[in-house]
């Protein structure tokens, strides 16, 4: 996934919701300039920002610390799992280690752990086609 599609997902599970950007001039000038009409509705503070203002998960330690937080104890020892998988896979030297993880490398394992754990059609994913006597 590119950084931009990994962000979208990492806000939905994080509280932000897509809106259609408010009904003012200055509104459609944002997102002509930004390329993108939908704006960023955050269901808990109940903020309203234009994609740009968007926290960049796979680009900020912070910002995916705050996302790991919304995890619950199960998905995030999967999340930590699969996080050193990916460090080993990137590292020329073999430094398996969460610690060393960028933004985007933590930003991919938490996707991968949204994908394997969650209602994965909340998320924008296909569901898995059901299996008979399911």
């Amino acid at each position: 996934m590119k950084p931009h599609e990994l962000n979208k997902v990492i806000a939905t599970h994080c509280g932000w919701k897509e809106v259609a950007p408010p009904p003012n001039g200055i509104y459609q000038q944002v997102a002509f300039l930004t390329g993108d009409n939908n704006w960023w509705l955050n269901r808990k503070t109940h903020e309203v920002t234009p994609p740009c203002y968007l926290p960049k998960y796979s680009q900020d330690l912070n910002a995916m610390h705050e996302a790991e937080k919304t995890l619950t104890s199960h998905e995030f020892w999967n999340y930590v799992e699969t996080l050193r998988l990916i460090v080993k896979e990137d590292c020329e030297v073999y430094i398996a280690s969460a610690t060393v993880a960028s933004a985007y490398q933590r930003a991919r394992a938490f996707v991968q752990i949204l994908n394997n754990t969650a209602s994965k059609s909340e998320y924008g994913i296909d569901e898995p086609t059901p299996v008979d006597g399911e």
